[in-house]
């Protein structure tokens, strides 16, 4: 089983420290092809899945156009692509992924996109996924290696 393992994404970085305001927007857009570049490598290699650990957004509260570009990207590569909060965009009440134009973003633009918000095992067709993050600290991988052997399932933990 093949799967492409990212972090920290950070869409919609300010890049305060970029004082002219036209590179700034070529960095910031630059983040979005490289989503675009993960799909490519994701079809290149076979990957049955993308990981993202953490991190997708840069903030709690993206905004709009920032939520649209990444989902648009998103919806491009051709598997599922499973993510978890991370300390930029962590969850909970007024987040990102609790807000509903990233709701209905995700849906019409990337429904390949699996935010997983709960401390819980996650079976794909190879594997089983643990998730874990900072909003959900309770999961404790390592003690449910049994879990994919019983299954049968390669087993693959996720934490930021």
């Amino acid at each position: 089983m093949t799967f492409i393992h990212t972090a920290d994404w950070q869409i919609g970085k300010p890049f305060a420290g970029i004082g002219d305001a036209h590179k700034r927007s070529l960095v910031q857009q630059e983040r979005i092809e490289a989503i675009k570049r993960i799909g490519g490598v994701a079809l290149e290699h076979g990957a049955a899945f993308v990981l993202v650990a953490g991190d997708l957004f840069d903030s709690p509260s993206a905004d709009k156009a920032t939520v649209s570009a990444a989902c648009s990207a998103i919806g491009q590569i051709g598997v599922p692509v499973l993510a978890i909060p991370g300390n930029h965009d962590h969850a909970g009440p007024g987040s990102v992924w609790e807000q509903a134009f990233f709701q209905r973003e995700r849906d019409a633009l990337a429904p390949n996109l699996r935010v997983l918000l709960e401390a819980a095992p996650v079976e794909l067709d190879a594997a089983a996924l643990l998730a874990g993050c900072r909003s959900s600290p309770k999961l404790q991988p390592f003690r449910l290696c049994g879990l994919g052997r019983l299954l049968g399932l390669a087993l693959v933990a996720i934490a930021n």
